[in-house]
């Protein structure tokens, strides 16, 4: 069930998720989890140890996926699974074999996933500026995955820096280079850019985060929130414990989490739970079966960090009407009109009049190129005509207007 209401938010991060490892009955991994109070897992579609170099498979026998397409409805197979590509999968190996096994199997599981209409399917990590094939051969496949999105998983911070660095602080901007290629090895953010470059910036390609204990600097963050971030994926080993025995978050990672709510990006958990249910007093869970029971919700290994999830995006405060009336044009890039050649009703310029930066900015723009153009020592004596062409319903001659406001501008 939903996080949580939100006035005027109907985004998808209303909804959370739980990573779980592979299981050949997924109808029972998928009940367990919504019952808990999950929204929808991220599975596995293939067994781990499924090689195809090593299978006793003919050509004709159907690999070992977790179930059949009939044990879940469509509907089912659509909102409720993001499909999780095998982590062992490896293009860029200097093993020949292990290359043609991962080439095989990506294409086997993006091909069962197409048929289970899935809306999404997580690739597994690249490693650090070797990934070359890999992005080839995902780039090759895109545009045959109609309405199935590639979501890539990226870590936060790379293993690396965690490794050699510990926690990183708040205000650092980790820029180590590899002594071979001169890349800055930590910067996860490189590994994605460089790959989704590869790629040819397909639409269909987009990013999952790992969120560990560890995170790297505020700008780091902020430099995230630009990508097409569609989930993070949030480790138990993140969470604190508080005085009462509870999980909870870091300052910073409270504010992580928070940000990523309002950018519309889903959460989900992983990992194992570090807080025993059973050595605490359980409080009524707000969690329930469909049929009423918070039994099986109570019982849910991860319930207690669903449950601070919860809490967080309850905090969030309500949407002003000018980010609800933005929502929907979020990270779209909005079809050019011809105001000149074509008349536009009313509607369609009051939609332009709420991007109130935009008005903002073009102030600015007009203050600026009037103090370039005439300087100081003419002012008083000079007179500029200034034509606003195009003028829809009169915001830009408003905000040409307002110019005359600031010092040194006069406007008749």
């Amino acid at each position: 069930m939903p996080l949580g209401q939100r006035v005027g938010d109907n985004s998808e991060s209303r909804y959370c998720g739980v990573e779980v490892s592979f299981d050949d009955d997924i109808h029972t991994v998928l009940a367990d989890n919504l019952a808990g109070g999950f929204d929808f897992v991220l599975a596995p579609l293939i067994d781990p140890k499924y090689r195809p170099s090593r299978s006793s498979l003919s050509p004709n026998d159907v690999p070992p996926f977790a179930g059949s397409d009939l044990v879940l409805s469509p509907a089912q197979w659509s909102s409720r699974v993001v499909g999780k590509i095998s982590s062992w999968i490896d293009l860029d190996s200097g093993n020949e074999l292990i290359r043609k096994d991962s080439e095989i199997t990506l294409k086997q599981e993006l091909a069962w996933a197409t048929h289970l209409s899935l809306q999404a399917c997580i690739l597994p990590t690249p490693a650090p500026f070797c990934f070359s094939n890999y992005a080839r051969t995902v780039n090759q496949m895109l545009p045959g995955l109609s309405n199935m999105q590639l979501w890539l998983r990226v870590p936060l911070v790379s293993p690396d820096l965690q490794e050699a660095e510990g926690t990183p602080n708040e205000d650092a901007v980790f820029l180590r280079r590899d002594s071979v290629s001169g890349r800055p090895v930590s910067d996860s953010w490189e590994w994605w850019n460089v790959f989704r470059m590869l790629c040819e910036h397909h639409s269909h390609l987009s990013v999952v985060l790992d969120i560990t204990a560890s995170l790297p600097s505020a700008w780091a963050i902020q430099r995230w929130l630009g990508e097409p971030v569609k989930a993070a994926i949030l480790h138990t080993s993140a969470f604190l414990t508080n005085k009462k025995g509870y999980p909870c978050l870091s300052k910073r990672h409270q504010n992580l989490i928070s940000t990523l709510f309002e950018h519309s990006v889903q959460i989900a958990v992983s990992g194992s739970s570090f807080h025993n249910l059973d050595q605490m007093e359980l409080e009524p869970s707000n969690l329930v079966h469909a049929n009423g029971s918070a039994g099986v919700a109570s019982r849910h290994p991860l319930k207690l960090y669903l449950e601070y999830l919860s809490h967080l995006y309850r905090k969030l405060p309500p949407i002003s009407e000018q980010e609800r009336f933005e929502l929907g044009y979020r990270d779209f890039l909005q079809a050019p009109l011809q105001p000149l050649m074509d008349n536009l009703e009313a509607q369609t310029y009051e939609t332009f009049e709420k991007d109130t930066m935009k008005y903002i900015q073009y102030q600015r723009a007009v203050h600026a190129a009037l103090l370039d153009r005439v300087p100081d020592s003419d002012a008083s004596t000079t007179v500029t005509v200034l034509m606003v062409v195009g003028a829809g319903r009169g915001p830009l001659v408003r905000a040409s207007l307002q110019v005359s406001a600031k010092p040194f501008i006069d406007v008749y």
